[in-house]
């Protein structure tokens, strides 16, 4: 159809940021084949790339990557999350912002991080409370998922 991308509507023409946060450290060497790949792959898809940044993650155990393409179209959320995904962006980060996206928070669903926030630590009541608990295993149980 037309008026899709890939089974998601366009809303209208516009430029786009992806952030795709990789958390494996992999070598170096390895940046420029995943640039070409990402490119052939989005090219495939009918965007245009005008440029790829990677930077070393402030906690040096990965990087931080920002995708500048263009499409047909304005993307919305929900397209800009899946091309996330599909980039290899962290999974536990896609589906944190499909939940932020889903409580309808319009600015800032898609953050990466480039300082380190210190937060206090918790205190033992909230270490120890139940509704953390739950969601934290909701989380595990969540990338026990995306593993399979």
């Amino acid at each position: 159809m037309k008026n899709e991308i890939k089974g998601f509507p366009i809303i209208r023409k516009e430029k786009c940021v992806l952030h795709i946060d990789l958390d494996y450290p992999f070598p170096e060497a390895w940046l420029q084949g995943w640039k070409e790949e990402r490119t052939r792959m989005l090219e495939y898809m009918g965007y245009t790339i005008d440029k790829i940044i990677i930077k070393k993650s402030p906690s040096k155990q990965g990087y931080h990557c920002w995708i500048h393409i263009r499409s047909l179209g304005e993307l919305s959320d929900e397209q800009i999350n899946y091309l996330h995904w599909l980039l290899g962006d962290c999974q536990t980060r896609c589906y944190i912002n499909t939940l932020r996206i889903q409580r309808g928070l319009k600015k800032y669903w898609s953050k990466l991080f480039v300082r380190h926030i210190w937060r206090k630590p918790l205190p033992k009541r909230c270490q120890r409370c139940k509704l953390r608990e739950i969601l934290n295993e909701m989380r595990k149980e969540y990338a026990r998922k995306s593993e399979s």
